[in-house]
């Protein structure tokens, strides 16, 4: 009896051994190679996702800067000048910065503010580049302006290129009109391109790039010993 009972022990134990390897097997790709390959499916979804997040909301800022500046409410700035009459800092990148050749405005409605210094100059000595989102609206611009916004006051006093929109201000150098002007007074010469807009202001000259200018009345011509046109000829008599 003893003897049977060992060798049913055995057995028992043997089958149960046998059964270990085979569930430890099994359980392998159930849990470990389904979770790989959705991770490794899922990863492209996502960056497409956040890329397209991330063009929608740089379209979202574009588009709101561009209703302000159209709507008249975006941000007043006013720029303070040194000494030498430039920035006082480099700015914020959003709405405008400077580097060292020439200062641009990118959003908002701008106002130039010179030192209170003594002898500090009164203009600003950098170029000027104004953006289609910027607005300038006072101060002094003492170098070259580029405009592809709007212009609705101020002095300028070097050369000026215009593409956008020119309200109002005073233009002392040359214009060169590739938009819409308004108003404002122009000191020098202004060529107006043949995509330019003139419907308002006070200037110098208006005509089209390579326009002649008006000429002078030209001298009568008439055959040689015809009478002049003060009277007639006076006939010789003898006495």
């Amino acid at each position: 009896m003893k003897a049977k009972r060992m060798i049913s022990i055995l057995l028992t134990g043997s089958m149960l051994l046998s059964l270990l390897p085979v569930s430890a097997l099994a359980a392998a790709p159930v849990f470990d190679a389904p979770a790989q390959t959705t991770a490794k499916k899922a990863s492209p979804l996502v960056q497409e996702a956040d890329a397209s997040r991330s063009t929608e909301e740089e379209a979202a800022t574009r588009s709101s800067r561009d209703l302000d500046a159209e709507n008249g409410t975006a941000e007043s700035i006013t720029i303070d000048l040194d000494a030498k009459g430039n920035p006082t800092s480099q700015g914020d990148v959003a709405h405008w910065y400077y580097n060292a050749t020439a200062l641009f405005l990118n959003s908002g409605t701008f106002t130039l503010q010179p030192s209170s210094e003594p002898g500090a100059a009164s203009a600003l000595q950098p170029g000027l580049f104004i953006k289609r989102s910027a607005e300038f609206k006072g101060g002094t611009a003492g170098n070259w302006t580029t405009n592809r916004g709007t212009i609705s006051g101020g002095t300028f006093q070097g050369e000026a290129s215009n593409q956008g929109t020119i309200s109002d201000g005073t233009f002392q150098g040359a214009m060169s009109n590739d938009g819409t002007i308004s108003g404002g007074t122009f000191q020098g010469d202004v060529n107006n391109n043949y995509r330019g807009t003139i419907s308002g202001g006070t200037s110098k000259e208006k005509r089209p790039t390579g326009a002649p200018s008006p000429a002078a009345p030209s001298k009568e011509k008439r055959p040689t010993g015809a009478p002049s046109p003060a009277g007639p000829l006076k006939r010789k008599c003898c006495s």
